[in-house]
C-alpha cells in the first residue's frame, strides 16, 4: 500500500493521494514518506461511550417512597428521557439523605432489592447492584459491562453465572470466549490441545472461580456442593471456530469484548439461541487490537445499538474494588 500510495503520489496528476487505515504503524511510515494518511472516519454521533446505563434523577420524597413500597411500578408524569432497562439513582428534592435506587421498565420505574447476591458474592457498590440485577434477571438476555480495570466485571458475571447454572439450574452450561490479542509481544505457538491453547487466555475467569469458591467456603452458608468440580461446567468456546454454531440453554461470557471488531460481535450475537443469555465485558479505554479505538471497537457499537431493547441492559462500572493500588494505575497511568 505504501509503495503503491508513494507511485500514485509521483505521478503528480493534480489528484490528492490519501492512504486510509487502520493500522496507526502504517500511517506513522506513510507520514514519514510525505504521504496524507487517515484513520477511517469515525463512527457516527452517539456511540455508546456516552451512555452508562445510569441516570441520576432527582424527585419529592413522597415519590421515592411510592417507588420503594409499590411492586407494581410507579409511572412518572414528567418525560425524563428514559430507555428500557436503565437504572436509575433516586435522590430527593427536599431531602439530601433520603436516597433509592430503581430501574425504569415498561414504562415505570421499579425498586431495586437491597439484598442482591449470587453465590455469596455480594456487590460492594450501587453500580455492582445494578449489573447484579441485570445479571440475574432471566428477561433480561444481553447484559453489557464496562469498566477500568479492578470494577468487578468478570468477578460480577463469573457469580452470577454459577449461581444460574449449578445452583438454580436455569442454564445446562456455562460458555466461555475472549478474543486471543496478546498485551505486547506475542509468545509464539502455544502447545497442546484446544482447552489447553485457550487456558492462560481463561485464567481470569478461572481467578474469578477460586474467589467464588473460597468466599462461599468462608461465608459459613456455603451453596456450592464440595462435590461439585465448577471447571465441570465450563465449555470454553474459541471465537475462531464459534460461526455456524447454535448455543442453547447457556449462560455466555464474552470476555475483553473491547477487542472484538463489531462484525465479530455480530457473528457472537447472531449464536445466541433458545433459552441463552449473553453478557459482554470490557473496557473501552484499555484496547489492545491495533486496528479498533473506543469508538469503532464492537463493545461500544453493541451499547450504542442495543440501548432502549426490552431484553438489554448496560451499566458502566466507575468504583474500583480489587485494590487502591489497582483503581490509582487505571485511573492514572
Amino acid at each position: 500500500m505504501l509503495q503503491l500510495s508513494s507511485y500514485l503520489k509521483t505521478l503528480n496528476h493534480g489528484t490528492s493521494v490519501i492512504l486510509i487505515t487502520k493500522d496507526i504503524n502504517l500511517r506513522v511510515k506513510a507520514d514519514a514518506m510525505g504521504i496524507d494518511a487517515q484513520d477511517y472516519k469515525k463512527p457516527s454521533e452517539g456511540n455508546g461511550t456516552n451512555y452508562d446505563g445510569v441516570l441520576d434523577l432527582y424527585l419529592e420524597s413522597e415519590i421515592i417512597n411510592k417507588i420503594h413500597s409499590d411492586e407494581n411500578g410507579y409511572s412518572l408524569t414528567e418525560d425524563y428521557g428514559l430507555v428500557e432497562n436503565q437504572y436509575i439513582i433516586l435522590h430527593s428534592n427536599n431531602n439530601d439523605q433520603h436516597k433509592g435506587i430503581g430501574v425504569y421498565r415498561k414504562g415505570k420505574i421499579y425498586a431495586i432489592k437491597s439484598k442482591l447476591k449470587a453465590v455469596n458474592i455480594v456487590p460492594k457498590n450501587v453500580k455492582q447492584s445494578f449489573a447484579l440485577d441485570a445479571l440475574l434477571n432471566p428477561d433480561i438476555k444481553v447484559v453489557t459491562l464496562s469498566g477500568i480495570s479492578g470494577t468487578g466485571k468478570t468477578l460480577l458475571c463469573t457469580s452470577s453465572a454459577i449461581q444460574q447454572t449449578i445452583i438454580d439450574e436455569n442454564y445446562y452450561r456455562i460458555t466461555i470466549t475472549r478474543p486471543t490479542i496478546s498485551v505486547g509481544k506475542e509468545l509464539g505457538f502455544l502447545p497442546g490441545d484446544l482447552e489447553e491453547k485457550m487456558d492462560p487466555w481463561i485464567k481470569p475467569i478461572y481467578d474469578s472461580i477460586d474467589l467464588i469458591r473460597d468466599t462461599d467456603m468462608k461465608s459459613g452458608k456455603s451453596k456450592i456442593n464440595t462435590a461439585i468440580k465448577l471447571e465441570d461446567y465450563i465449555h470454553i468456546a474459541p471465537l475462531c471456530y464459534i460461526r455456524g454454531r447454535s448455543l442453547i440453554n447457556s449462560f455466555m461470557i464474552i470476555d475483553e469484548s473491547q477487542n472484538l471488531s463489531p462484525l465479530e460481535i455480530k457473528t457472537i450475537v447472531t449464536r445466541v439461541g433458545q433459552g441463552t443469555k449473553i453478557v459482554f465485558t470490557g473496557d473501552i479505554f484499555q484496547i489492545d487490537n491495533p486496528y479498533l479505538n473506543k469508538h469503532s471497537n464492537g463493545l461500544s457499537q453493541l451499547i450504542k445499538k442495543f440501548k432502549g431493547q426490552n431484553f438489554y441492559a448496560h451499566v458502566t462500572l466507575t468504583d474500583g474494588e480489587r485494590s487502591d493500588v489497582a483503581e490509582a494505575a487505571a485511573t492514572l497511568l
